[in-house]
């Protein structure tokens, strides 16, 4: 019985072009935040966000 995979459109991309993911990074307050976000490569609009980390740090959260 021959197996079929489907594959999952969100998961395809285009030859040689990596897929995005998010990543998370703690940073320990708001002007590392930014100056870590400020790096290249620019995220777009809704690609990164900041939210209150443990013990008064900052989680950075960017889609690249």
């Amino acid at each position: 019985m021959a197996e079929h995979h489907e594959q999952d459109p969100k998961k395809q991309h285009a030859p040689g072009v990596a897929a995005k993911v998010w990543r998370s990074f703690n940073r320990p307050n708001a002007a590392a935040a930014v100056t870590w976000l400020n790096q290249p490569p620019a995220q777009q609009a809704g690609e990164a966000f900041v939210g209150p980390g443990p013990n008064g740090t900052l989680d950075v959260y960017a889609f690249f």
